[in-house]
């Protein structure tokens, strides 16, 4: 519309690239008039331009379905972990139960130079309380690393930890309550 209404032409090829709103137009664009300006072929620069947009826009796309691949794999660890630590939870509590009930004593009160498999009442506080350690510090990384495969802001990383807490807490009480009525606890 500009060019027809004969305003100077690389002005409104630069307000044209501007109005886009897109960085990678606007250097396409730019191309294209120096291209065609130095007396190249209009057609091929435009060919040549457009093959190359496409590949740009290509390996865009991959890079983001890779980011979203890797978000997934994520929130799958996620789960993953918790469930194997507050599993290990359970067995704790089940171990101390039997070691109490049965008369045996503490866990470890055979094996006399392994004093950290005494079982004291506070250990199975002390392995939720590490667990819950371990989780929140994968979480801080996941979170992270989702966003910045992502290529977003790092701030933006905290609704990846919300959301990745969430399923951290369902799956621990999930775990916690089906173990428990699943031994008997």
């Amino acid at each position: 519309k500009r060019l027809s209404l004969r305003i100077d032409k690389l002005k409104a090829w630069k307000m044209f690239g501007a109005e886009t709103g897109s960085d990678l137009i606007l250097k396409f664009n730019d191309l294209y008039v120096e291209g065609s300006r130095v007396g190249g072929n209009t057609k091929t620069i435009s060919q040549i331009i457009s093959a190359n947009f496409v590949k740009i826009l290509n390996m865009s796309k991959k890079k983001y379905q890779k980011a979203e691949a890797t978000m997934y794999l994520y929130y799958g660890v996620t789960a993953g972990i918790t469930v194997t630590l507050f599993v290990s939870y359970v067995i704790v509590i089940l171990m101390a139960n039997l070691s109490q009930s049965s008369g045996i004593g503490t866990i470890g009160s055979q094996i006399p130079n392994l004093p950290f498999l005494q079982m004291t009442p506070d250990l199975p506080n002390i392995i939720e309380f590490v667990a819950t350690i371990v989780i929140m510090t994968h979480l801080a990384f996941s979170a992270y690393m989702t966003r910045m495969l992502g290529s977003g802001h790092p701030w933006g990383s905290l609704t990846h930890f919300t959301g990745m807490m969430w399923i951290s807490g369902i799956c621990a009480t999930a775990t916690i309550v089906l173990s428990k009525s699943l031994l008997g606890l």
